[in-house]
C-alpha cells in the first residue's frame, strides 16, 4: 500500500500532477488486480479531510493535475490513495499497512512539474508503513546545481496517520558537519524551501537532518526562465547496502552526522 502526494510550487510559472498506474510490474502479480478507488485528502490540524476522485481501472494509467480538484485545496498539501472502498476515513489511514492485497503489487506513480515548456518527475511513493512509525531524516544534496540563472529547492514529504500539524525542526549542515541554517517543516505537510534563502555560501553539498521526524527529501532545481527543470532525491542509507545488515549500516551513517563534532 503506498501514498502519493503533489509537490506544491510557490511559482505561478509551475503545476504539478501525479499519474498512478494500476499495472503490475509482471505476469505473476497480475491476478491480485483489480478495479480502485482514488481518494485525495489533506489534514486541517484537527482531522483528515478526504474527497473522492474516481476509480483506476486494472491495467489502466490515469493523470490527475492538481488544478483538478479546485480551487479551495490550490495551496494545501494533498496526498492521494488508492483503495477497494469507494470512500474512505481515519481508520483507513490508522490500518492501510496492514492492507497486504494492494501491497502485492505496488502501484507506481509518477510525480511531476511541469508548465508549457518543459517537465521534470521522479517516481514517488510514501509506503503505508512509514505512516506509523518514528522516523528520522538525514539526507545528503550532491545534485544541487551551483550554476548563475539556477534556483534550487528543497521539499520534505511528512504523512503520518495522525492528523495533527506539529512543528519540528530540520538542521542544515556542511561536510564539516558545521551548522549553517534551521528550517521549520511541519508533519502532514509537504514542506517547500529556497536553498538560496538558506544559505548564501559557495557549499555544494548540503545535509539536512533531523531527530524529531523524516520524510521524503527531494531537490528541485529550475533555470530563470522555466524552461529547464529537474528533480532528484536522496535513497535512505540502507539503500547504499546490497548484502549485509542494512539496518547496522543505516544506525552507523545516521550516528555519524548526529554526533557532534
Amino acid at each position: 500500500m503506498f501514498y502519493y502526494f503533489f509537490l506544491n510550487s510557490q511559482s505561478d510559472h509551475l503545476k504539478s500532477s501525479i499519474n498512478i498506474v494500476n499495472h503490475a510490474p509482471h505476469s505473476l502479480c497480475d491476478s491480485d488486480l483489480s478495479n480502485l478507488h482514488i481518494n485525495y485528502f489533506y489534514s486541517n490540524g484537527e482531522k483528515w479531510k478526504f474527497n473522492y476522485f474516481g476509480e483506476i481501472k486494472k491495467n489502466e494509467l490515469i493523470n490527475i493535475n492538481k488544478d483538478d480538484l479546485g480551487i479551495k485545496v490550490k495551496h494545501k498539501s494533498i496526498f492521494v490513495c488508492l483503495s477497494e472502498k469507494k470512500n474512505i476515513d481515519d481508520d483507513y489511514l490508522q490500518n492501510s499497512y496492514k492492507l497486504e492485497k494492494i501491497f502485492h503489487p505496488p502501484m507506481r506513480s509518477n510525480i511531476k512539474i511541469f508548465n508549457n515548456y518543459s517537465a521534470a518527475s521522479y517516481q514517488g511513493e510514501i509506503p503505508a508503513i512509514f505512516l506509523k512509525k518514528k522516523l528520522s531524516l538525514v539526507s545528503c544534496s550532491p545534485m544541487i546545481q551551483k550554476m548563475k540563472g539556477i534556483k534550487n529547492f528543497f521539499y520534505l514529504v511528512n504523512l503520518s496517520n495522525s492528523p495533527e500539524i506539529k512543528e519540528f525542526k530540520v538542521e542544515v549542515l556542511n561536510i564539516e558537519k558545521q551548522k549553517i541554517s534551521e528550517l521549520i517543516c511541519t508533519t502532514n505537510t509537504v514542506n517547500f524551501f529556497d536553498i538560496e534563502k538558506i544559505n548564501k555560501t559557495n557549499d555544494l553539498v548540503y545535509i539536512f537532518k533531523s531527530s524529531e521526524y523524516g520524510g521524503i527529501p527531494l531537490y528541485f532545481s529550475v533555470n530563470d526562465d522555466y524552461t529547464n527543470m529537474s528533480i532528484e532525491h536522496t535513497h535512505p542509507p540502507v539503500e547504499h547496502v546490497v548484502f549485509g545488515d542494512r539496518s547496522y549500516f543505516q544506525r552507523k551513517k545516521k550516528t555519524y552526522w548526529f554526533e557532534n563534532i
